[in-house]
């Protein structure tokens, strides 16, 4: 009887370890996937860093992929007024 429950414990704690390693094991990276909405946030927070509004950058060199920049200016912006407050 006793034996039935250990196994029976075993089995869920096993389960729960199982389903939380895909959750839970890789907290400790970030990755950025280079879409349209990343892209416009990395742009942001080299206007940020750099202390160019007018121009995009993109690792460190101009971003000529992107046309218009007003949604950039818009992110630069909001983030400034964050920082600000934070």
């Amino acid at each position: 009887m006793l034996y039935m429950r250990v196994m029976f414990f075993f089995k869920y704690v096993l389960l729960i370890i199982v389903l939380c390693m895909p959750i839970f094991g890789h907290l400790d990276t970030l990755p950025i996937r280079i879409s349209d909405e990343s892209r416009l946030a990395i742009n942001a927070y080299e206007m940020l860093k750099n202390k160019n509004y007018l121009v995009t950058h993109f690792e460190g060199k101009p971003d000529k992929s992107r046309s218009s920049n007003l949604l950039n200016n818009i992110i630069h912006m909001k983030s400034l007024v964050l920082a600000k407050r934070g």
